[in-house]
C-alpha cells in the first residue's frame, strides 16, 4: 500500500488521506486498521454525526420493514469490507437509536446485528474468514469465493427469517425470562 498503518494514522490526523487518495482508490484502504481507528474517533467525538445518520435512515421511510431492510444492507456491506469490532464501534451508536425508534426488541436487534456481521465475515470480496481458510488450507481465494456463494443463499434466507419474524429470536428468551 501507499502507507504503513502508522503512516496512515498520522496522515489521517492531518487530513492528508482525503486529499491525496482518489475516491476510487479508497476501498483499498478501508480495511486499514489505522484508518478505521480514525473514523471511530471522529464518530465518537462528533456525536452529532451519529444522530444525523440515524435521522437520515429514519427519514427514508416510515415502514419498519423498509428500515430493517436498510439496516441489513448497511450491515452486510460493511461486514464485507470491515472487521466486526470496528463495525460495532462505528455503527452501534447510529443503529441503536434507529432500532429503538421502530420499537425493535433489543434482543432481536442484537441477533440480527451479529448474524449480519457473521455473514459479512464469509462473504467475498474481503471476508476475513475466507482469508484464514485460504491460508490454513493452502487454497486459492478464487476457489473459496466460488465455493462459498451457494452457501450465502441459506445464510441470507436465515437473516430474512430472523429479521422479519422476531418471534424466532425472542420466543425462547421470553419463555425463560418471563
Amino acid at each position: 500500500g501507499t502507507f504503513t498503518a502508522y503512516e496512515a494514522y498520522m496522515a489521517s490526523k492531518k487530513g492528508a488521506i482525503v486529499e491525496k487518495i482518489p475516491v476510487a482508490d479508497l476501498r483499498k484502504y478501508v480495511s486499514c486498521e489505522a484508518l478505521q481507528k480514525e473514523v471511530r474517533e471522529l464518530m465518537v467525538i462528533d456525536k452529532d454525526v451519529s444522530n444525523k445518520i440515524a435521522a437520515f435512515i429514519l427519514g427514508i421511510s416510515n415502514s419498519p420493514i423498509v428500515i430493517l431492510l436498510i439496516l441489513n444492507l448497511i450491515l452486510l456491506l460493511l461486514g464485507m469490507v470491515m472487521e466486526p469490532g470496528a463495525i460495532l464501534t462505528l455503527m452501534l451508536p447510529v443503529l441503536l437509536p434507529v432500532a429503538k425508534a421502530i420499537n425493535m426488541d433489543l434482543v432481536h436487534f442484537g441477533v440480527m446485528l451479529v448474524l449480519n456481521l457473521m455473514i459479512g465475515q464469509v462473504t467475498p470480496p474481503f471476508g476475513v474468514c475466507l482469508f484464514v481458510i485460504s491460508d490454513v488450507n493452502k487454497l486459492k481465494l478464487e476457489h473459496l469465493y466460488k465455493a462459498i456463494l451457494p452457501w450465502c443463499i441459506p445464510l441470507v434466507l436465515t437473516l430474512l427469517l430472523v429479521t422479519y419474524l422476531p418471534g424466532v429470536v425472542t420466543w425462547l428468551p421470553g419463555v425463560l425470562l418471563g
